[in-house]
Order: C-alpha cells, then structure tokens, then sequence
C-alpha cells in the first residue's frame, strides 16, 4: 500500500509579466517534496514565454527581481538588460545568449546594485560598466559560457570600461571566457574579492592606470 501524505498547502501566489515568473510560497512546511515539485511545474507551464528580441531597460531607482531574460532566438544579437540611470538593482535573475548581459550605460548609471546573476553564453560581455560613477556592486554573479566550442566567441565575464568610479566585485565566478575581467579606459578603482576564474584566457586584465585591490579568491 502506498504511503498517504497530507497536501495542504496555504497561500500559494504566482504572478506572470513579460520577463518571468515569481512564485512565493508563503507555507514551506509541505509534507511532500514531490507535491512542491508538480505545483511548481503546473505554474511554470502557465507562465508567458519572455518576448523574443526584447531588452529590458531600467531607469533611474529601479528594480528587477526574480527573471529570467531568454535573447537565444537571436543570440548575441541584442542585451539582456540596459541600465540609463543611477541607483538600478537587479536581483536573481538568469540571462541567456545576450549580446551584453548587463550593460550600464547613459550619463550616469552608478550605485549600480548587481546580485545573484547567472548570465549564459555571453557573446561580448556577462556585466559591462560605462559612465557608471560613484560606487556599485556586482555580487554573487556568475558568467558561463560553454557556448563557445560552437560558437567560438568567449567574450569577457566582467568588463569596467570609461568612467566607472569604485567597482566592488565579491563572491564572483567566471568560466571560458576571454577575460575573466577586463578593466580600461580611464582611470578606475575595482575591488575584487573572493572570486574566482576558471578556463579564461585572462584572468584579471588590466589596460591602463587602474586601482586594482584582490583578495581571497583562484
């Protein structure tokens, strides 16, 4: 005879927009982890697939969390995410075959707040900063790109160019690409710590007069 498990489950919210789904669960005392595992499936086939050839663009004190960014039916054709303006988040979010993963850009695009990112098959860079003043903070994020014995093209994990200001790079990971992190341009400072590269032409790649502190790390 079969084992009987008791289902209940409480307050179970799904939300579906244009770049994903966000499930939370605000009962997590299941009894069975299969039934975790089919609601999850049955919400996850409802949701809407993210528009093919779309970026998402974030201005000034905006928030993305919890999406996932698909750019493979044009894959290195477009970026996944275009920061314009000053104090972005971007939180848990999974970006797939972009042109740029992430790339700040316009006046000002600083206090830059970059978290639990996993960016695939990046063709120029995972994470680029230009004009990105004051200080921002890429944590928790990995490039990985195992595209490239298709492709060819590796890219860079981590690319600080113009004027970036003080860059903090902490817990990061990066796998075949060119360069693990590519800093030129103007003078910048770029901390890095406890980060690791693995399979990348370069390491830590240096192009001018550039404060670049490294601790902990492979």
């Amino acid at each position: 005879m079969g084992e009987y498990y008791d289902y209940k489950v409480a307050n179970i919210l799904a939300r579906c927009d244009s770049v994903g789904l966000t499930l939370w669960l605000a009962n997590k005392d299941f009894v069975a982890s299969e039934m975790r595992f089919a609601i999850l499936i049955s919400l996850l086939a409802c949701a809407p697939s993210p528009a093919s050839g779309q970026t998402v663009t974030l201005g000034t004190g905006q928030l993305l969390r919890d999406a996932r960014i698909d750019c493979s039916r044009s894959p290195g054709q477009i970026d996944g995410i275009v920061v314009t303006g000053p104090d972005v988040t971007i939180e848990r979010v999974t970006i797939v075959a972009p042109r740029i993963g992430i790339r700040a850009t316009g006046s000002n695009s600083g206090r830059l707040r970059v978290r639990d990112v996993f960016i695939v098959d990046a063709y120029e860079a995972g994470v680029k900063l230009d004009n990105a003043f004051d200080f921002s903070w890429i944590e928790s994020t990995e490039v990985w790109n195992p595209g490239f014995q298709w492709t060819g093209i590796r890219g860079s994990g981590f690319h600080v160019a113009g004027s970036s200001g003080h860059v903090m790079l902490s817990n990061c990971a990066v796998f075949a690409a060119e360069n693990a992190l590519l800093i030129d341009g103007p003078q910048n400072v770029v901390s890095v710590a406890n980060s690791s590269w693995d399979f990348c032409g370069w390491g830590v790649r240096i192009v001018g007069p550039h404060e670049v502190p490294i601790t902990g790390g492979v």
